[in-house]
């Protein structure tokens, strides 16, 4: 997916069942093509769900989303049963990449990381004197899509800097921090 506006980083998934609440179901980054729903799969028949998604483009300056616009489809709930075991396809990014929102933030905000390979992870979090002031993840994680959450509760406002090393990759991004 990609959008003329550039400050568009991600879109963010939602999903409404049969009409009911809104629910964030996953994010994926700018020029990525494809979602793919671990819990419905499509199918051609009325009868089933009624599937409504919704890939809302999440603005990183502005730290806001797109107005809500849902695309109908009919799918089938996936269930494991001891008698139908079903293995499911994990979606793989191909790609390292970070990102976090909302940005600026108050407070706490989300850092979004995607691996392609199982990596061993380090997240650090520096002010922009080069003092660290929180690691936030430190472990080996499998191929995929993760999320950690910074709370900058006890700092002071100002730029700090997340550096998220994955093996040999690294990948720094300037949060601003504004009380």
């Amino acid at each position: 997916m990609d959008h003329i506006n550039t400050n568009v980083t991600q879109y963010n998934i939602w999903r409404l069942i049969n009409g009911g609440t809104p629910v964030l179901v996953g994010s994926v980054n700018r020029g990525v093509q494809q979602f793919i729903d671990p819990d419905y799969y499509l199918a051609n028949w009325k009868q089933f769900d009624r599937v409504e998604y919704d890939p809302r483009p999440y603005y990183s300056i502005e730290g806001t989303s797109a107005t809500p616009l849902f695309v109908e489809i009919y799918g089938i709930q996936l269930k494991e049963s001891e008698e139908n075991q079903i293995t499911e396809k994990k979606n793989i990014p191909t790609e390292f990449t970070i990102t976090n929102y909302p940005n600026p933030f108050n407070t706490t905000t989300t850092i979004k990381y995607q691996l392609p390979i199982t990596s061993n992870v380090v997240i650090r979090v520096f002010d922009i004197t080069g003092k660290e002031v929180a690691v936030l993840v430190n472990e080996k994680k499998e191929a995929g899509y993760y999320n950690v959450n910074f709370d900058g509760g006890n700092l002071s406002s100002g730029i700090y800097i997340c550096s998220v090393q994955a093996n040999e990759n690294r990948i720094s991004k300037k949060m601003l921090l504004v009380k």
